[in-house]
């Protein structure tokens, strides 16, 4: 079989998502993967963000995996309001950028698998290339509540008639699709390999408390906790997650590899998900 995945997130991203460990498993079932990472443009480079370093190429990993970082000039951004309709019609053109050529690549795909976000706007394009593919949706987040851009939202109600299936996360975001939609609310998933493994402890003092992510993250929920709970360290994890104030008790150790991560989730006393108050972020709590 030949699955293509099309995700927010590097084939080789230190930080793994479901759709890496997806791909590890369909190799390992000798079924070939086409990994297409989205999101990046060369205005990437602007928002201080790091642009692949072998961009707009096909690069063949192995006998089953094969993978293509697309980078075009830009991507949906800019949403301010002043500024937004008058970008709206470049943006809209976006999808244009992915070279026919190399989409064509993903021609003889079984099934695609696409995650919420940028990839939709190649939908149609993809649906016309693999009219018999068996196209999934992969919601990981609510469009609106992560703030996509408004170009990625149209893409997402035109693609969706085109989905042979849609997968949610949470059970109440089956409600944000039509009722004829075919759809499912299927959990989040673990590889319970490492942590099957016992690890040594990491901490240095005892009373630990891990808070993993930096999706809306909530620094004055971390920074209360600490100032009255000056006994505990806080441990956070996440590019994104960490404090302004200098306290003594708040460590953050930045984006880790999930390997890393495990020694400090079965040691840890507490876990936190500090999440700020967003419209329509309720999914959350299950996802």
């Amino acid at each position: 079989m030949i699955v293509t995945l099309i995700v927010g997130h590097e084939v080789d991203a230190p930080r793994k998502v479901g759709f890496h460990f997806w791909t590890e498993y369909l190799n390992a079932n000798n079924h070939h993967v086409n990994y297409i990472s989205v999101g990046n443009s060369y205005l990437s480079k602007l928002q201080g963000k790091r642009i692949p370093l072998v961009p707009n190429r096909w690069i063949s990993h192995s006998k089953l995996l094969d993978s293509y970082s697309w980078v075009p000039p830009f991507h949906p951004c800019l949403n301010k309001t002043k500024i937004k309709k008058f970008f709206m019609p470049l943006f809209r053109r976006y999808n244009k950028f992915f070279s026919q050529e190399h989409l064509e690549r993903i021609k003889n795909s079984d099934v695609i698998i696409v995650e919420s976000g940028q990839g939709l706007t190649l939908i149609p394009r993809i649906r016309k290339i693999c009219p018999n593919a068996y196209i999934v949706y992969e919601v990981s987040d609510r469009l609106r509540t992560v703030g996509a851009h408004p170009v990625i939202l149209e893409a997402e109600r035109t693609a969706i008639p085109l989905f042979d299936f849609i997968r949610v996360p949470a059970e109440i975001m089956k409600s944000d699709f039509s009722p004829s939609c075919p759809i499912e609310f299927i959990p989040q998933g673990m590889d319970k390999a490492d942590f099957d493994i016992p690890h040594p402890s990491p901490y240095l003092s005892p009373k630990n408390a891990v808070s993993i992510g930096d999706m809306l993250f909530d620094e004055r929920a971390i920074c209360t906790f600490a100032r009255n709970f000056p006994d505990w360290t806080f441990h956070l994890f996440g590019r994104n997650a960490k404090i302004k104030d200098n306290l003594p008790n708040v460590i953050a150790h930045g984006e880790q590899p999930i390997q890393k991560l495990t020694a400090y989730i079965q040691h840890a006393d507490i876990g936190i998900a500090p999440y700020r108050q967003a419209p329509n972020c309720e999914y959350l709590s299950q996802s």
